[in-house]
C-alpha cells in the first residue's frame, strides 16, 4: 500500500526497464556467421555506430574533451584492422585472424595511456569487437 502511495504521488511516469539484452549481466546470444561477408557488414555497421557517438562528443569538446577525437581514432584503426584480414580466408579462419588483429589493437590502446586517458578509445574497440568475440 506505501508503494502505492508513494508511486501515485511521486513518480508521474511509468518506470519502462530496458530489455533484458540490453540489461549489465544479461548473457548475450552466440553469434553465428556463415559468410566473410556477413561478418564484415556488421562490423562495419558497429564502426559506423562508434564514429556517430565520436562525432557528437567531438560536437561538445567543453563536455568531453578530446574523448571525440580518441573514438574517432579508435574507429579509423578498427577498420585499417578489419580491411587487412583476408575475406576469401573461410570464416573460422576470418574470425581467428581477426580476433587476433583486434586483440593487437586492444593491447596497443591498453599500453597507451598518453593517448587513450580515460579509456575511451579502448571501450569503443572492445564495442565494436563485441560483434564478433566469443567469450
Amino acid at each position: 500500500m506505501w508503494l502505492a502511495m508513494f508511486r501515485s504521488k511521486f513518480i508521474s511516469e511509468p518506470i519502462v526497464l530496458s530489455p533484458r539484452s540490453e540489461r549489465r549481466g544479461a548473457l548475450k546470444a552466440v553469434p553465428v556467421f556463415y559468410d566473410t561477408s556477413t561478418v564484415f557488414a556488421q562490423v562495419t555497421a558497429a564502426v559506423k555506430t562508434e564514429q556517430k557517438s565520436a562525432w557528437e562528443k567531438k560536437s561538445n569538446p567543453g563536455h568531453w574533451g578530446s574523448t571525440g577525437d580518441v573514438e574517432l581514432a579508435a574507429c579509423s584503426d578498427a577498420l585499417r584492422a578489419l580491411e587487412a584480414v583476408d575475406r576469401s580466408l573461410p570464416v573460422r579462419e576470418y574470425l581467428l585472424q581477426l580476433n587476433a588483429a583486434f586483440s593487437e589493437l586492444i593491447e596497443k590502446y591498453r599500453s597507451n595511456d598518453l593517448f587513450d586517458r580515460d579509456g575511451y578509445g579502448l571501450g569503443t574497440l572492445h564495442a565494436i569487437a563485441s560483434v564478433f568475440k566469443i567469450g
